[in-house]
């Protein structure tokens, strides 16, 4: 079993040379959610071939919510760079890709923590990234939560990456999932882990 976090291209030289070296027969593989991008499977396909690949492959990856605002404003921002980012397979991925996603909302929580502690500076700002997040009234995009901080109101950020509930160690911790690919190159997912059971490992 191999365990990794690599790009598309280095991943694929990498497995087609462990095939070789192993009479021809490829190695099952379990991915960070790095691996859940059209670029990553469009490169490791093409080395290993789409049917072994979707036969010994898994990765743990974030759960997405597919439904709502949140999720219509970040699928409405990602398809306004189809076609420009290069022939990478199915765009549709990225929809499901944390690397898109959970940026997305790092970045509004960042932008919208920003405008709160009016400043960029991330010594100031920081302390502000909590605040969004767990405010009284719930926003969905960074145009909402924008109106409602011109308000004066407080606000809770939850977009399509789910809710951000910073511990301790100023993580967030949501429910991960298993995935694998289709042969067509398609994410399906095949288990939750709950957060229960991952906040009980520390």
């Amino acid at each position: 079993m191999i365990l990794t976090e690599a790009l598309g291209p280095a991943e694929a030289a990498f497995l087609s040379e462990v095939k070789q070296q192993n009479s021809g027969k490829a190695i099952p593989v379990i991915g960070s959610s790095a691996t859940i991008s059209p670029d990553w499977y469009k490169s490791v396909s093409a080395a290993l071939g789409a049917s072994e690949l979707s036969k010994g492959f898994l990765a743990d990856n974030l759960v997405i919510d597919t439904s709502g605002s949140a999720y219509k404003a970040f699928k409405a921002a990602i398809f306004t760079q189809k076609g420009k980012v290069g022939n990478t397979g199915s765009f549709s991925t990225y929809l499901t890709a944390p690397g898109a996603v959970h940026l997305y909302d790092g970045i509004n929580l960042a932008a919208l923590a920003m405008v709160a502690a009016k400043s960029t500076n991330p010594s100031v700002y920081r302390a502000y990234l909590s605040k969004v997040s767990s405010g009284a009234v719930s926003v969905h995009t960074f145009a909402q939560g924008i109106a409602a901080l011109k308000k004066g109101e407080t606000i809770n950020y939850t977009g399509p990456g789910g809710p951000t509930k910073f511990n301790g160690y100023n993580e967030s911790n949501g429910i991960f999932q298993i995935d694998t690919y289709t042969p067509s190159g398609q994410v399906k997912v095949v288990g939750n882990i709950p957060n229960a059971w991952m906040s009980s490992l520390r």
